[in-house]
C-alpha cells in the first residue's frame, strides 16, 4: 500500500512513463529481495511441499528477475521456501486507518465521502480530506485543489490504458494477483468495457476488476453527495422489502416496529412433518397465519432428551421469533440451508439411504418448512371460492377478491406456489430430485442434500 502517495512525494503522474520505470525499479528490488529470503529459508528448512525445481526456474517471473548464475544454480538444488512470494492486496482498511493511498492504486480522491455500515446496519457518511493533499498544504500554504500540480492525479483521471499498463509493470514481479479497480466514467459503453477486458489480457494480466461511475451497486468512495428523493427511499424499501421476503411472499405488515414481536394467536393453521435424521426420528410442526400464509411459529422436538434435544429447543424458538418479528420465509430458510454437513447426518444417509432431504438437521428443518409452507399457499389459494386469494400477474402480490373464481381468472393469472422458486437455469439433483444442483471446486454438488458426484 502507499504506491500513490510514494509517486506524489516522488512528484511523478501516476500512469506516466516515469512511474512505469519507477514501479519497474522498486518492485524488482521488492520481488529479487523475495525470492533470495525464501532460497536461504529454503536452504534451513526445505523447500514447500511438491517444490517442482526445474519448473520454478524456467517461470516467467525467476527468469524476468534475471538472477546470478549461483542463484539460479541454488534453487535448482534447494527450491524455494514459499509456493508463493508476493501479492498486491486491496488493503482498503488498513491504509485507511495509517492514512495513505491503499493498495497498489491511485488515490481515488483528495476530499471524497466515505461510507461506512456498522454492525448494526446503520449506515454512516462523512467527508474525508486524504493525509497526503494536507501534508502537501502544510508546505504550500494557501493553495486550493484547483491550483494542485499535475502529479496529484485521481483514480477518475487517469485513461483505462494507463492504469491496465501499470498493472501490467506490477504483474511482472508479483508471483501470485493484484488487487486494482480502473474507474470508468458513467458514460462508458459495453464496447469499451470489452476492450478494456481484451487488453488486460494482452498485456498479460491475471485479474482486473472496473467500476463505472453511478454503477446500481452503491460504491464505498463516492465523490458526489447523493441526493435523497421520494423515488429513491422508496426504490430503497422496495429493495430491503425484496431481500427481506422474496419476491413471491405474501404482502407482509410494514407498520411492525424494530424490536415488534407479533403476539401468538391460537387461530393459527398448523402442518406437521416427521423427518429421519442422522440420530434418529425428528418432529417439525409449524403454524401459519390463515389470512396470508406466512410462517408465524415452529416447533421442533427429538423425542428424546440430551444436548441435541435443547439444541432444537432453541433452534425452534429463534426461528418462531423471527417469523414473529417480520422476517420473511425465503430469509428464514437462507439462513438454515447454510449449515453445512452433519458427520452424524452423512453416516446414516451413507449407510441407511433413509434420511430425510438435507445435509444436517437444520437444512431438513428449512426443507420441510419450505413444504408446509408452499402446502399452506396451495391451501389458501383454493380452500375460498368466494373471496379467493389470488396472486397479481403484474405485481407479483396477493390479493383477495370477493368475485368468483371464474370471474377473478379472467383478470388475474393464478400462478401455483409450488414451483414458482424452483430455478430453471439448475439441473435436478438424482438424490433429492431438486433442481439445485451446482458446479463449485470443479465437480458437482447439491447444497440441499449434501450429494456430490465426486463421492
Amino acid at each position: 500500500m502507499g504506491l500513490g502517495d510514494m509517486l506524489i512525494k516522488l512528484g511523478i503522474k501516476y500512469g506516466s512513463s516515469e512511474s512505469k520505470r519507477t514501479i519497474d525499479q522498486v518492485f524488482k528490488c521488492i520481488a529479487t529481495t523475495a525470492v533470495e529470503t525464501s532460497l536461504q529459508l529454503a536452504k534451513i528448512e526445505g523447500c514447500y511441499p511438491m517444490c517442482n525445481k526445474e519448473a520454478l526456474i524456467r517461470s516467467s517471473f525467476i527468469q524476468a528477475l534475471n538472477l546470478p548464475g549461483h542463484v539460479i544454480e541454488d534453487i535448482k538444488r534447494f527450491g524455494l521456501f514459499n509456493s508463493q512470494l508476493l501479492t498486491c492486496a486491496p488493503t482498503g482498511s488498513t491504509a485507511t486507518m495509517l492514512q495513505v493511498s491503499t493498495g497498489v492504486e491511485p488515490n481515488f480522491a483528495f476530499s471524497y465521502n466515505r461510507r461506512t455500515v456498522s454492525l448494526n446496519n446503520e449506515e454512516t457518511t462523512y467527508s474525508v480530506d486524504a493525509d497526503i493533499l494536507a501534508q502537501y498544504k502544510k508546505v504550500w500554504e494557501n493553495v486550493n485543489n484547483s491550483e494542485l500540480p499535475d502529479f496529484f492525479v485521481t483514480a477518475q483521471e487517469i485513461p483505462w490504458k494507463e492504469r491496465i499498463e501499470v498493472q501490467s509493470y506490477l504483474q511482472t514481479w508479483i508471483d501470485a494477483s493484484i488487487s486494482s479497480t480502473v474507474n470508468l466514467p458513467e458514460e462508458t459503453t459495453v464496447e469499451e468495457v470489452f476492450d478494456l477486458y481484451m487488453y488486460a489480457w494482452e498485456c498479460g494480466l491475471k485479474g482486473v476488476t472496473i467500476w463505472r461511475d453511478n454503477c446500481n451497486r452503491q460504491g464505498i468512495l463516492t465523490t458526489k453527495k447523493e441526493e435523497k428523493t421520494e423515488e429513491t427511499e422508496k426504490n430503497l424499501q422496495d429493495w430491503i422489502d425484496f431481500k427481506n421476503t422474496g419476491p413471491i411472499q405474501l404482502e407482509v405488515d410494514h407498520s411492525l416496529q424494530r424490536g415488534e414481536v407479533i403476539p401468538a394467536s391460537n387461530n393459527w393453521l398448523g402442518l406437521k412433518r416427521t423427518l429421519t435424521t442422522g440420530c434418529g426420528s425428528l418432529h417439525v410442526t409449524a403454524y401459519f397465519d390463515p389470512d396470508n400464509g406466512e410462517l408465524r411459529e415452529c416447533y421442533l422436538s427429538k423425542g428424546s432428551t440430551g444436548g441435541c434435544q435443547n439444541f432444537m429447543i432453541g433452534l425452534s424458538r429463534m426461528i418462531s421469533l423471527s417469523a414473529r418479528g417480520g422476517v420473511g420465509i425465503e430469509a428464514i430458510l437462507d439462513q438454515l440451508k447454510s449449515c453445512g454437513v452433519c458427520p452424524s447426518y452423512a453416516v446414516r444417509q451413507a449407510t441407511r439411504k433413509d434420511c430425510s432431504v438435507g445435509s444436517c438437521c437444520p437444512v431438513a428443518v428449512g426443507n420441510a418448512l419450505r413444504e408446509m409452507y408452499d402446502e399452506m399457499q396451495n391451501i389458501i389459494c383454493e380452500c375460498n371460492k368466494d373471496g379467493i386469494v389470488v396472486r397479481d400477474a403484474i405485481t407479483n402480490k396477493f390479493i383477495t377478491s370477493g368475485n368468483s373464481i371464474e370471474e377473478v381468472d379472467k383478470k388475474l393469472s393464478i400462478i401455483p406456489v409450488k414451483n414458482i422458486n424452483a430455478p430453471s437455469n439448475l439441473e435436478e439433483c438424482p438424490n433429492c430430485h431438486e433442481k439445485t444442483l451446482i458446479h463449485q471446486g470443479g465437480c458437482v454438488s447439491c447444497p440441499n442434500c449434501s450429494y456430490s458426484r465426486c463421492d
